[in-house]
């Protein structure tokens, strides 16, 4: 068994710890410019923006709509039994949470609809967006393995 580390070992992870500091400095280099935007927009325009994201993210970034009626099919379904118990366990879950009637839906319908600040807004819409994309995700697998059950 070998304990202490040869030259080449050493100089070798010398070389991997420079090349990782290279690639993380071009990497901080490149994301400024990524997200540095030159670009305004009128007064008209901006609440245009608004008036979108007010009236389309909640429906179509977030699909709750679709989330919920997918829900609801899965719910109801004859099948529902024969699901797997970590599915069934999954929807049950949600609907004792009261998905149907979900607190966080309506808090982030509310905020989008009460924001001042497009940007600001924006930003916490992407985030949660990323967990309506994984919930729909689930419940649209969730559904084709139902449809799939004789």
């Amino acid at each position: 068994m070998k304990t202490a580390a040869s030259n080449h070992e050493i100089i070798n992870l010398e070389k991997i710890e420079k090349t990782t500091d290279q690639i993380l400095k071009k990497i901080n280099q490149i994301r400024p410019t990524i997200f540095k935007s030159d670009f305004k927009l009128s007064g008209k325009a901006k609440e245009e923006k608004a008036f979108l994201i007010k009236n389309l993210f909640p429906k179509s970034l977030f699909s709750i709509k679709s989330s919920v009626e997918t829900f609801n099919r899965i719910s109801e379904h004859a099948n529902f039994s024969k699901l797997e118990k970590e599915d069934r366990d999954f929807i049950s879950g949600l609907d004792k949470m009261g998905f149907k009637n979900s607190l966080y839906i309506k808090e982030i319908d509310e905020f989008i609809s009460q924001s001042k600040n497009v940007e600001d807004g924006f930003s916490i819409i992407i985030e949660e967006t990323i967990y309506f994309t994984l919930l729909g995700s689930e419940l649209g697998s969730i559904e084709r393995k139902l449809l799939t059950i004789n």
